[in-house]
């Protein structure tokens, strides 16, 4: 199913992005946002057969309340996600900040690798991507 929000861009001032971050507040993985291309402010919602009718439910009720929150308060429907808490919300740091640490075998500055690992590919072994103020 396709649903634009246009309307709501034009009336509100509130996008489609910030429809699907505020989906985050209410525990809702966000849609797919503006495709197809040819419809205007739109989200592309495909459920799953694994989802219940209460769950649809809610994801609609959700949307309605978040069309009220973007008359009555956009600047928190523009500020979303606003009670998500996890890390990657907490600690973002853009990818211009990031570095590769290598993985654990090469670690703390360890180059060589224990004898009889072969890395192969980016799928042989886990990497850890870290800040930089980590390591700082």
């Amino acid at each position: 199913m396709v649903v634009t929000l246009r309307r709501e861009a034009k009336e509100l001032g509130i996008n489609t992005m910030d429809f699907a971050k505020r989906l985050l507040d209410y525990g809702f993985h966000a849609p797919t946002t503006y495709f197809p291309l040819l419809v205007p402010e739109c989200l592309l919602i495909e459920p799953t057969e694994s989802e219940t009718q209460e769950e649809l439910d809610g994801f609609v009720a959700a949307l309605i309340k978040i069309r009220a929150e973007a008359r009555e308060q956009p600047d928190l429907v523009r500020s979303a996600p606003t009670g998500c808490r996890c890390a990657a919300c907490t600690r973002y740091e853009p990818p211009s900040a990031w570095i590769w640490r290598g993985p654990p075998a090469m670690a703390n500055g360890n180059t060589t690798l224990p004898a009889g690992v072969v890395l192969s590919g980016p799928a042989a072994f886990p990497c850890r991507v870290t800040s930089v103020r980590d390591i700082n």
